[in-house]
């Protein structure tokens, strides 16, 4: 199967479409309370068009009840951090513990002394001897961070993804899940930069004051983790707004996944437009800050063993 291409959206591509689709919701609503025990399908808007040849009934919304969807709509606008950051990190701690585990290494230093986490993007560090580090998932979620919003522009694929969202890293944990490992990553995305336009929209479509863009939505990743014959592997389960699982918040994923990949499509490229594509994206970054740390060769709960690079 074909790997998805090189990833070119920026925030305004999940957050645009969030929008469109609410708003539709919304003037319906206002127009007759009524509908809100009917679907589109039923209202005969299933197959009108929001965007780029998207409708309610290719997002999977044509048989939703419309006040089915307004239970997304408060989780959308209200997240509710505590709730949605389950492992949360003490960035001073996790520095401490970071910067202790790498100090050692050929990590790139900046002018002040201090460790610049954007190198390890590119780079593995070498150590001068090998050695056995376990990394918890917080500490991952530290360094994961710190690659992330802090470092130059990676010409890592995967990386690069998150960037272009502005994403944060809020939480990574490693659970065990039956036979298997799981892997949940948390990213906020923030929407402030943006919120004026969205908002000035609404307000032309008339509904403008009936909600408040929040300044950040969350990106909640659930993927199975492993080490198979090429090192440390993922494999998407599932990606959700808020962590909410629900019709709307998959129509949103599909929207992301197809823009994600705009790039690659209109240049005729075979590319994966389901929201897979977007979480395999975010399990690759994921591996591709360990992999760089070191050889994986162990999991744990909450915890990952490297044996360390050597020249």
């Amino acid at each position: 199967m074909a790997q998805p291409a090189t990833p070119g959206c920026l925030k305004g591509c999940i957050i645009g479409p969030i929008i469109t689709i609410i708003a539709v919701i919304l003037i319906i609503v206002i127009a007759a309370v009524v509908v809100v025990n009917l679907t589109p399908d039923q209202l005969g808007i299933a197959d009108l068009e929001l965007f780029e040849g998207e409708t309610l009934r290719t997002l999977g919304l044509a048989d939703v009840k419309i006040k089915d969807v307004f239970s997304f709509i408060d989780t959308l606008m209200n997240p509710n951090e505590e709730d949605i950051v389950q492992n949360p990190v003490d960035n001073e701690v996790e520095k401490g513990k970071a910067d202790a585990a790498i100090e050692d290494s050929s990590v790139a230093k900046k002018d002040d002394g201090t460790i610049d986490y954007s190198s390890i993007v590119t780079d593995k560090i070498i150590y001068p001897t090998t050695q056995e580090i376990t990394y918890s998932d917080t500490t991952l979620a530290y360094i994961f961070n710190q690659m992330v919003s802090d470092g130059a522009e990676s010409s890592d694929e995967a990386i690069k993804f998150l960037q272009d969202l502005d994403a944060k890293i809020n939480e990574v944990t490693i659970a065990k899940d039956g036979d298997n490992w799981s892997l949940r990553i948390v990213a906020s995305i923030e929407t402030t930069a943006i919120a004026g336009d969205i908002n000035a929209t609404l307000d032309e479509m008339g509904v403008g004051g009936l909600f408040t863009l929040p300044e950040k939505v969350y990106a909640v990743s659930y993927s199975t983790l492993s080490l198979g014959a090429e090192g440390l592997e993922t494999e998407s389960v599932s990606l959700k707004i808020n962590d909410s699982d629900n019709p709307m918040s998959k129509a949103i994923m599909k929207v992301l996944a197809k823009k994600a990949n705009e790039t690659a499509e209109q240049e005729g490229q075979e590319v994966d437009t389901s929201e897979n594509a977007v979480n395999d994206e975010i399990g690759n970054a994921f591996v591709s800050v360990v992999t760089n740390l070191g050889k994986p060769i162990a999991i744990q709960e909450h915890a990952i063993v490297v044996e360390t690079y050597t020249e």
